[in-house]
């Protein structure tokens, strides 16, 4: 009758690492595989560093974009000051019917004339 020998963990033959390979071959199916394990980080590029308001308040990413956008539509908006009838005061951008209309069909906000090319 044959003894066997009784290894320190299940599944793990004795003489046999337990330790992970990094950069070893395998073979799934017949198809040779490269499995590596890297160790390092993206280095920031210096054309896009971490801007303060990517990291901090989302209401201050939003303002900044409500803000680019009005930018982009130039002369055919405007920043206006103002005040509801129940007193409160703010601000909104403003779309002045002679530049712009509200699709009947679609309640789309469209430029008129020249502003829609």
């Amino acid at each position: 009758m044959t003894k066997r020998q009784k290894s320190s963990q299940v599944g793990v033959l004795k003489g046999e690492t337990t330790e992970p390979l990094q950069g070893t071959q395998s073979t799934n199916g017949g198809s040779p595989s490269m499995s590596v394990t890297l160790a390092s980080t993206v280095p920031q590029s210096p054309t896009s560093p971490t801007t303060p308001n990517s990291l901090g308040n989302p209401l201050l990413t939003q303002a900044k974009i409500i803000q680019v956008f009005a930018a982009k539509l130039g002369k055919a908006v405007e920043w206006r000051n103002i005040t509801l009838g129940d007193g409160r005061k703010g601000y909104a951008l403003f779309f002045d019917e002679a530049k712009w209309l509200v699709d009947p069909m679609t309640f789309e906000l469209l430029p008129l004339g020249e502003l829609g090319k």
